[in-house]
């Protein structure tokens, strides 16, 4: 049976149920897509701390003359 077949067929309470599915359904996609965001929001934020550029892991140039308190 097609769609179009299995939507004439239907009472109007199946209409509403499904309906009010489709709308729960929506809902919930929703969330997850905003879930979604925010773990690869975090995700990225964690890579950036474990392989982004860190002033400590360079070696300070040894030509570049450093100012020291109390000299």
């Amino acid at each position: 049976m097609r769609n179009e077949e299995r939507a004439a067929s239907m009472k109007p309470d199946e209409i509403a149920a499904l309906l009010d599915s489709h709308r729960r359904l929506q809902a919930a996609h929703l969330e997850l897509q905003k879930e979604l965001a925010e773990l690869q929001r975090q995700i990225a934020w964690f890579k950036q701390q474990l392989f982004g550029i860190r002033s400590e892991r360079y070696l300070s140039d040894p030509d570049i003359r450093q100012l020291f308190l109390g000299e």
